[in-house]
């Protein structure tokens, strides 16, 4: 008995799209009070720099209300949520109070939010930025009046995506679309130096032109578009991929550990991949999707222009009253050709209806004729064939007329006013039973859009060129050895020839880095080890140890963790200036220092009037107390030497070193005596005797209303 069940897709479609893309919301709230109001963007800046297997993204918002008849002084807040791609990893914010910036510091979350929300209470101007879980974020800043706006920068670190012949670093479209109105301003601007050169934007039209003489640095290139909005999800800068002969590769060393980030092509390193023929074939139900016709195309184009090499082939069909083709014959995907073909190819040449029966019947006719082991690539919308009768009978009368099939990978975008399926004990969305079998029947395979559309895409279009199986990937060096390996996704088994891997690690000892795989591919087992020569590997900087540091604290943050493994975490986020689950970044008004004894005691249930002490109010801290520690960061011993206000209660003094949980771990005895310098020592032990780990620590000094805190870095 087949049930049907119809879904009316407002609630449903939301759920699906928050989770399928990226998402972000903008909202400007009351604080002390209720009201949401209209939040906009009036100018929003992008500043992508690559590093390596990871792009630096600087993101400056320029946030107001359009709410009218507010008072002029109403104090009102900017809450954003938003998620970043996965293997991302937050390191900066900067607040802008006035032509002042004021730059995050990284504390731990609890007495970040004790200082945050008490300087809300106080009414003073601060930012704070929480990790609140493996991919999602949230930045709140305090005050914005209402004839103003707010200035804020989110730096993050995000993977690229690397393809054949591109490398794409994509944008925060998402963020760009959270005000849900139009952004008044928006620029972009990229490297342009060394072997990141001539960027192209990806996604939407427009060209990058010098930025000299403009606020951006030297090597950059930009580009402005004025009220823009409905920003497409593949937006990204573009770049010729840079890797040499399949691998790209670069080094850094601190002086104590070596680091090494790569990324890789298996079929252009390890093992000669197959050439593609592909047939593209599109199926656009306007009413069963939420993606647009020129979203299709957008990715479409953009999947052609990073996957297929040279001496690969495509042809585009589509649905309309009859089967359209993009051309007669297999289009060469050198540059020139793709450029030439896909530049009049737009969204509006797709028809709003379905015809899918008749373009697979014209697919496989062309590829009977035609075909030469071509595969076909089947992107869709439509759900007419999701009842067991009707899909079976298709399948049945296409392997009648062009058994064997040839493999069909299909792509569907049906997540709009779909139908469920139910027979055999399982239910089935839209032509999922459909598509399964018939991908599964030709040796192809079938995903459903639940990613990006691009990255649903591409991982499918991975798939064709075949899997490596009982594979195995080693890194080492001819006089040393790699450790600590990470990898943006695991490395399994099996492996698609086509999509990239990437890693970074640790090593120790002297080049070449060698590089041994083994697996089966195309039924044949195969060896092969790459050796990659010292001045062959470019340098990189310290932000390499970041990227490690990063995705080695996101592994953590993963499972159950003990009271030990969060204090190394919290240390490593505040060395590195990583945010993390465990910690948060502050921002507060220049001028504005930091109190960690106030804060604890305030989280102990006490107040004594606040977390910060400002220069600017009436308990103002005498100029002569003052804490000096040197060197500071330590290795062995650090000396610190404390200044005491005339005014202090010397019977009162404590002197204390906490870490960033705000637990105590050393004590200093103080025996009054008429000297108001106190000269102490510290060896990175706590009061049992025992040798703490590395990371930031905060020696504080108190005595009646006076208290004094720094950060002393500890670097075994």
């Amino acid at each position: 008995m087949l049930k049907k069940y119809t879904f009316f897709l407002i609630l449903f479609a939301l759920a699906f799209s928050i989770q399928a893309q990226q998402y972000a919301y903008l909202s400007i709230n009351d604080p002390h009070g209720w009201g949401n109001y209209n939040p906009v963007i009036n100018r929003a800046q992008v500043v992508v720099t690559p590093e390596g297997v990871f792009s630096k993204v600087d993101l400056i918002l320029e946030v107001a209300t359009t709410a009218t008849n507010l008072n002029n002084d109403k104090q009102l807040e900017i809450v954003l949520n938003f998620s970043l791609p996965e293997g991302s990893v937050v390191t900066d914010l900067w607040l802008w109070v006035g032509d002042e910036i004021s730059k995050g510091l990284l504390l731990d979350t609890w007495t970040a939010s004790t200082i945050y929300e008490n300087i809300v209470n106080r009414r003073r101007d601060p930012a704070i930025l929480y990790k609140r879980s493996a991919n999602n974020y949230e930045l709140r800043v305090y005050p914005l009046f209402p004839k103003s706006f707010r200035k804020f920068k989110i730096q993050y670190l995000t993977p690229n995506n690397w393809y054949s012949e591109k490398a794409l670093l994509p944008l925060p479209y998402h963020i760009l679309n959270a005000a849900n109105k139009p952004v008044g301003t928006l620029e972009i601007a990229a490297l342009n130096f060394n072997e990141w050169r001539n960027p192209v934007l990806a996604g939407k039209d427009g060209e990058f032109v010098d930025a000299s003489g403009t606020e951006y640095p030297p090597d950059y290139e930009y580009v402005t578009f004025a009220n823009v909005s409905g920003l497409p999800s593949n937006l990204a800068v573009e770049y010729p991929n840079p890797m040499i002969n399949g691998v790209y590769l670069k080094k850094y060393d601190d002086g104590e550990t070596g680091y090494y980030q790569m990324a890789l092509f298996p079929g252009n390193t390890i093992i000669d991949k197959k050439k593609n023929k592909v047939l593209f074939l599109i199926d656009y139900d306007v009413r069963k999707t939420t993606l647009t016709k020129d979203d299709i195309v957008s990715n479409l184009k953009t999947l052609i222009k990073t996957n297929l090499k040279e001496d690969d082939q495509f042809n585009i069909f589509y649905s309309m009253l009859g089967t359209q083709r993009l051309s007669e014959n297999w289009i060469n995907a050198d540059t020139n050709s793709i450029n030439a073909v896909l530049e009049y190819f737009k969204g509006g040449h797709l028809s709003s209806y379905s015809n899918l029966a008749t373009l697979l019947n014209d697919g496989y006719e062309y590829l009977r004729n035609n075909g030469d082991s071509a595969v076909v690539y089947l992107m869709a919308s439509s759900d007419q064939f999701g009842s067991f009768e009707q899909a079976n009978q298709l399948i049945n009368d296409l392997q009648t007329y062009y058994s064997p099939l040839p493999p069909t990978y299909i792509f569907d975008f049906n997540n709009n006013n779909f139908y469920y399926y139910y027979f055999g004990n399982r239910s089935y969305l839209g032509n999922e039973y459909f598509y399964t079998n018939l991908s599964r029947l030709t040796g192809g395979d079938y995903k459903r859009l639940n990613n990006s559309p691009l990255a649903t895409m591409n991982e499918l279009f991975g798939q064709i060129s075949g899997l490596i199986t009982s594979f195995d990937l080693y890194t080492t060096l001819e006089a040393g050895f790699c450790f600590s390996r990470l990898n943006l996704k695991s490395i399994e088994a099996s492996i698609n020839i086509g999509e990239p891997i990437v890693q970074i690690g640790k090593y120790i000892g002297s080049f070449p880095f060698t590089i041994k795989a083994s697996g089966i591919y195309d039924s044949k087992p195969f060896t092969s080890t790459l050796n990659i020569y010292e001045n062959e590997i470019a340098n990189a900087d310290s932000t390499t140890a970041q990227m490690w540091t990063g995705w080695y604290i996101s592994s953590l943050e993963k499972g159950y963790l003990t009271n030990k493994e969060i204090i190394e975490l919290v240390d490593l986020s505040a060395r590195y200036r990583i945010l993390s689950t465990y910690t948060s970044f502050l921002c507060l008004e220049p001028g504005d220092t930091i109190c960690i004894e106030c804060v604890q005691e305030q989280q102990g249930g006490r107040n004594d009037g606040g977390g910060i002490i400002s220069v600017d109010e009436e308990n103002e801290v005498p100029t002569e107390f003052d804490v000096k520690a040197y060197p500071n960061p330590f290795n062995s011993q650090v000396n610190i030497s404390v200044t005491l206000p005339a005014e202090a209660t010397k019977e009162n003094i404590k002197i204390k070193i906490y870490n960033l949980l705000g637990q105590e771990v050393k004590t200093f005895e103080y025996t009054p005596n008429s000297s108001n310098i106190i000269n102490l020592f510290w060896d990175g032990k706590n009061d049992e005797g025992e040798q703490l780990s590395s990371g930031v620590y905060i020696f504080t000094v108190s005595g009646g209303a006076f208290k004094k805190s720094i950060k002393l870095v500890y670097m075994k």
